[in-house]
């Protein structure tokens, strides 16, 4: 196949004998990928150094569909986000931003809308004076993306609509809102006040950048975090390691 382009975030990436790298990219045009780049590691390379994470850029690429790992020809670096490196607090964002869309995301999968979340994020978080305002937004459109948004208008079980409701929980296994009469036995169901489920359904349905605009107090902010990162665990079937670097 012939040699192609796109833009990128790396993922991950891990040393492959004494001068290569194996790298996983989210691209713009390919979605997540596996790449060897041979001699990444050498102190003459072609890549601008070996490659690192959190790195925004053009690769260039060999496609090798048989064994699903193809062969990296160039590495232009785009933007290595220098602040977000140097502050502890929104680094640990942007390695979380960076795990959630590894774990979310299938190889050789379509994952233009997910590499544009994902730059979105990361931008914000290299400017943003509270970076963590970033995660709860960034978790609800993830969420969106893979067809997994909870319902927040009625109890999924009953159809009663959430004005109706006097005593709302929000559930991981029936994917949204459960009314007092069809809570009890769901031991994953968990509590949620008027203003809280407003204001998810807000960042479920607002687009990434509208989304950030979104303001809350902080209870209420704390409490839509945790509601959607134990979301995302549930649907993901996996505990994110970073969700606790960002006060999960």
């Amino acid at each position: 196949m012939p040699f192609q382009e796109t833009e990128s975030l790396t993922l991950r990436a891990y040393d492959y004998g004494d001068t290569s790298q194996v790298v996983h990219l989210l691209t713009e045009s390919s979605g997540k990928i596996h790449v060897i780049a041979k001699g990444a590691r050498r102190p003459k390379n072609s890549f601008q150094g070996p490659l690192d994470l959190l790195v925004h850029g053009r690769a260039g690429f060999y496609p090798r569909p048989k064994t699903g790992l193809h062969l990296l020809g160039t590495f232009e670096v785009l933007d290595a986000f220098p602040r977000t490196r140097s502050e502890l607090s929104r680094y640990y964002v942007a390695c979380h931003v960076l795990e959630a869309l590894h774990e979310a995301t299938r190889q050789e999968q379509p994952g233009r809308r997910a590499f544009a979340l994902g730059l979105a994020a990361l931008r914000v978080v290299e400017k943003s004076r509270d970076p963590a305002r970033v995660v709860p937004v960034f978790h609800a459109d993830l969420l969106r993306q893979l067809g997994t948004a909870p319902r927040l208008d009625a109890c999924v079980s009953c159809e009663t609509p959430i004005e109706e409701v006097r005593s709302a929980r929000l559930s991981p296994t029936h994917g949204g809102l459960l009314c007092e009469g069809c809570h009890p036995g769901d031991r994953m169901a968990l509590e949620v006040s008027p203003e809280v489920a407003g204001r998810l359904a807000e960042l479920m349905v607002l687009p990434f950048r509208e989304g950030l605009q979104v303001e809350m107090e902080e209870g209420v902010r704390g409490r839509v975090r945790g509601l959607l990162a134990g979301l995302l665990r549930f649907v993901l079937e996996k505990d994110l390691r970073t969700l606790r670097w960002v006060g999960q």
